[in-house]
């Protein structure tokens, strides 16, 4: 049933009786009592007025045997000691008038030197007008006020901590009715470790310093998700522990009250088993966190919680998965608006992902890991799991933390990089080092397991989280309040920024705020924006592939689930390999060439995520692939296709490649013996293939299977959702198409076959065609075979950058010209974008020059290439001498002298024209033919030295 929420104050009692309220939250509705002093009412120590219990309890030893039992797996986290008692409002407690006229029953109950209290009632009911408080001694701590819809039938119930150790009752009688409540209470719940209990009391739990709030970055993108986590207190014959878990999903979304967490939780000292009257008592504390990412931040003071629950599932301990399925016994309020998480019973390994818990009963805390957790079994001492029942895995360092789990995170979901339960916390060796480091890895029954892996009903959870019998391997979460989120989100690129606009929610509530949120890395979202616009320029976004989200945050803080869009960024780029030589006709002039910037993508509407197999009947030959349209192909026209990329299957044979458009085929024979099985793998092609960009286009390969007992069929899929007739197509002939996906069956081949295309920037040649060819939507679907799952975690995609799935082909940047500088200084501001070569005239025979070039994008730079130096062509010339030297005179008409050394001799203009070549010249040589002017001599030596000497002809 329901309890109301934790409200802390400060107040100070003036003299006069009037209350001094500096903080409180969400409600002003406090105990009469308070607006009074306190010598109004008997002194504490009449008996009636204060009960004490736990005279003789020894703190110490409690302590030392949970410290002892720590190290035991298969239990949970004691938290109290319960002592029986039995208070009602007819023996216990004193009832007053107070001045204002409110008749009220006041009942303080003390436990010595214990950290907080809590009480269980064997009868818990109020009549309508009537409200009880519960409140600590020093009035700074209030559970919310208790009425008649708090537990209208009455019955077993409990209400949570109060800190200190003494705890006060107030109930105000009804001015509606005669009618007399029943206040039962038969257990005082003695909480006696303050490292376990600081979440209720608000002074915070003993957790490893390592730990990240819910709260930090790293929780940004699991604001819905950390809404249905809770802490729960269980109940256990004399002590109440604590576990996490999760509110859960089913396929009717009737928000039945469904309870994920560890069967262990249900086991208490000397294995004592929670029985059905404990149960009733049981606590689940919602939206328990701290409101900052610091430490020390204030708590947000809104916690939820319910109580009581019956067991419906559990999956069992030993050579089993630990997983156990509760509902609570009444329904959630709606306003409470939680999120009913969504889950995942494949039993594939994901790639990254979170875990959400609240570890030593601290606030809520997140923890991440971004590498594929393996099968495994748990290998306790107290009981040994099923084999490979069990994700394995590790959390990593980010930015705040290396956060871990701990006693009190048993039952706390494991989620996958879909945001999807895969699993439930048993245990493991993690511990904190330092606030940066940890180490140890974790064991978590997997979902896939929970879900039907054992004989009897009471350990199957699908007949409770599919009771639609839908089949359906994965579920999305939901909050009970769907609150609209924004429309129409679009991104767009506007280099070197991407533009997103919106719409509004439809609907009378509309958004205070919105929230934005990024991909900053793989697997890692954040949020970077709060605005009341609907539009917002990133001004620094991450090159490649872009996943923006958008929620609207409405008047009560709550946030709509998000709209998401994808966009490809491309950084611009500079040319490549500038390079430089004097040209060997006219040396005065220097060549350049360089390579275009160069851009590819590899397109494809799957996700690239190995997660089914699927073949056809009777095994034929046949072709699978992916289909583009002409609007997404028009910004390729004559850019080219250099490779296909697709996952090969044992057990099948791939023949080739099929590459169509219009009338125009190209096919290429796949070599089966440079194939890897289960691996993504590229066939580059021969002949690049040129994209026309007025008609589709088809990409696929051709295949069948050959081994009707091999383990996966044909064709490998990702996990969706499919893009019907695009990421699904399949023809018998390469030329006659139809699809895999029936709308019909909409829970049935939910995905696309893992194929892509990597598209260049390289322009070709198109060849001409006649006709367009489609996707005949007459053909009927074609009947696959019955689906395997894989437990592959995911396509090898180190090597190839593939794009996220289901964005159209994004336009290469275009250079629209280039700067080219020499010695620093620019000498052409607007070659032509497709050029790649260019000769300096300019230059000299005599003098080194180095040169850059740069690509521009309108006004924008995508950067200068590589720098080269091109070298004179020989030492720095001088004057022809007179008598005695190599070559003279200075000054000559028809002949030079040259001395007898010299084996060679090359007479070259100021403009790098070559006028004359003599090898092994005379003493006089005759240089009539050369036309008047000055000349430069390069000489070369026996000695195989070289000089250059300037003259001039008469």
């Amino acid at each position: 049933m329901i309890t109301k929420k934790l409200i802390i104050i400060i107040i100070t009692v003036i003299n006069i009786g009037l209350l001094s309220a500096q903080k409180q939250f969400e409600t002003q509705i406090l105990p009469p009592s308070f607006s009074y002093p306190e010598a109004l009412f008997a002194k504490s120590e009449d008996e009636r007025v204060v009960k004490t219990v736990a005279e003789n309890l020894n703190v110490r030893d409690l302590l030392e045997t949970d410290k002892w039992r720590a190290g035991r797996e298969g239990t949970p986290m004691p938290v109290t000691r319960n002592l029986p008692v039995d208070f009602t409002m007819t023996n216990s407690g004193i009832r007053y008038t107070l001045p204002s006229g409110e008749k009220v029953w006041r009942l303080n109950i003390k436990g010595n030197n214990a950290t907080a209290l809590m009480l269980g009632y064997k009868d818990f009911y109020i009549p309508k007008g009537g409200q009880l408080f519960i409140y600590n001694k020093e009035k700074t701590q209030v559970l919310d006020v208790y009425t008649h819809e708090t537990r209208p039938d009455g019955g077993v119930y409990a209400t949570g901590f109060v800190g200190g150790d003494e705890i006060c009752l107030e109930y105000v009688e009804s001015s509606q009715s005669d009618e007399q409540p029943r206040i039962a209470i038969d257990e005082v719940g003695f909480g006696y470790n303050p490292s376990l209990l600081g979440a209720f009391i608000s002074t915070g739990a003993n957790t490893g310093e390592c730990m990240v709030n819910i709260n930090c970055q790293e929780g940004d993108a699991w604001q819905h998700e950390k809404n249905g986590v809770f802490l729960s207190l269980q109940k256990i014959g004399s002590a109440s522990f604590i576990c996490s878990g999760t509110l859960i999903n089913n396929t009717a979304e009737d928000m039945s009250p469904l309870l994920l967490t560890a069967q262990h939780c249900a086991t208490g000292s000397n294995d004592m088993i929670a029985t059905a009257d404990d149960m009733n008592r049981w606590m689940f504390f919602f939206l328990l966190e701290r409101s900052s990412c610091d430490k020390a931040s204030e708590p947000t003071h809104n916690y939820l919680t319910m109580t009581g629950c019956r067991l419906l599932v559990k999956t069992g301990m030993a050579q089993a998965t630990d997983g156990m399925l509760l509902m609570l016994n009444d329904p959630i309020p709606p306003a409470y608006n939680l999120y009913y998480n969504g889950w995942d019973r494949r039993n594939v390994a994901s790639s990254s992902g979170v875990c959400i818990h609240h570890p030593n009963g601290d606030y809520k805390m997140i923890s991440t890991y971004n590498k594929a957790p393996t099968s495994s079994y748990f290998p306790g001492e107290e009981f040994i799991g099923a084999s490979n029942g069990h994700w394995y895995l590790g959390f990593t360092q980010t930015a705040n933390g290396h956060s871990i789990t701990q006693g009190g995170s048993s039952g706390s979901p494991l989620f996958n990089e879909n945001k999807l339960v895969v699993g439930t916390l048993t245990g493991g060796s993690s511990k904190c080092n330092n606030a940066m480091s940890a180490s140890g890895h974790e064991y978590y029954g997997k979902m896939s397991y929970h879900w039907n892996k054992y004989t009897k009903d009471s350990t199957h959870m699908d007949i409770w989280l599919d009771p639609l019998n839908l089949g359906v391997e994965s579920l999305r979460g939901r909050y009970a309040r769907i609150l609209p989120a924004p429309e129409n989100l679009t991104a767009v690129t506007d280099w070197p920024h991407i533009l997103l606009s919106w719409q509004a929610p439809t609907g009378e509530s509309q958004p205070v705020k919105y929230n934005i949120y990024r991909n900053t890395s793989e697997n890692v979202i954040v949020k970077i924006l709060e605005t009341t616009s609907l539009n917002y320029t990133d001004e620094n976004p991450v090159a490649g592939s872009n996943k923006y989200s958008v929620a609207a945050v409405y008047e009560d803080g709550s946030e709509s689930t998000f709209s998401t869009v994808k966009i490809l960024f491309e950084r611009y780029k500079p040319p490549t390999d500038l390079e430089g030589i004097r040209n060997t006709q006219t040396p005065a002039h220097i060549d350049l060439k360089w390579k275009k910037p160069y851009y590819e993508q590899n397109v494809t509407w799957s996700t690239m995520e190995l997660r089914h197999f699927v073949g056809l009947s009777d095994n034929p030959w046949f072709y699978y692939g992916q289909r583009w349209e002409a609007a997404e192909l028009a910004p390729f026209n004559n850019k080219t296709i250099s490779s296909v990329h697709f996952v090969p299957v044992a057990g099948s044979t791939y023949e080739k490649i099929l590459i169509t458009q219009n009338n125009t085929t190209y096919t290429q024979n796949i070599d089966a013996n440079s194939l890897t099985n289960l691996i993504l793998n590229e066939i580059k092609l021969e002949t690049p293939f040129t994209i026309d960009g007025t008609s589709q286009l088809i990409v696929a390969v051709k295949c069948r299977q050959i081994d009707n007992n091999a383990e996966y069929y044909s064709i490998a899929c990702d996990h969706g959702p499919v893009v019907d007739g695009k990421g699904n197509i399949l023809s018998y002939d390469g030329e006659t198409w139809g699809t895999i996906y029936d709308p019909t069956k909409p829970n049935e081949f939910f995905y696309n076959f893992i194929i892509s295309a990597t598209f260049t920037s390289e322009n070709g040649n198109l060849t001409p065609a006649a006709t367009v060819s489609s996707l005949d939507a007459s053909v009927p679907v074609f009947l696959p075979t019955e689906r395997r799952e894989t437990p592959y975690n995911a396509v090898d995609t180190r090597n190839v950058n593939v794009r996220a799935a289901g964005i159209s082909p994004a336009a290469f940047p275009e250079v629209t010209h280039y700067i080219l500088t020499r010695l620093g200084s620019k000498i052409e501001s607007s070659l032509a974008p497709s050029l790649t070569s260019y000769t300096d005239k300019s230059s000299t025979v005599y003098s080194d020059y180095y040169y850059e070039l740069e690509a521009m994008y309108g006004e924008l730079s995508g950067g200068k290439s590589n720098k080269i130096t091109v070298n004179h062509v020989a030492n720095e010339p001088v004057p022809l001498s007179l008598s005695g030297a190599e070559i003279y005179p200075a000054v000559f008409s028809d002949f030079i002298n040259v001395s007898p050394l010299i084996v060679r001799i090359e007479a070259v203009s100021v403009t790098g024209q070559t006028g004359l070549v003599i090898v092994k010249p005379a003493a006089k040589v005759d240089v009539s033919s050369l036309p008047a002017g000055v000349w430069f001599f390069r000489i070369h030596r026996a000695d195989g030295s070289m000089k250059t000497y300037k003259g001039i002809k008469n």
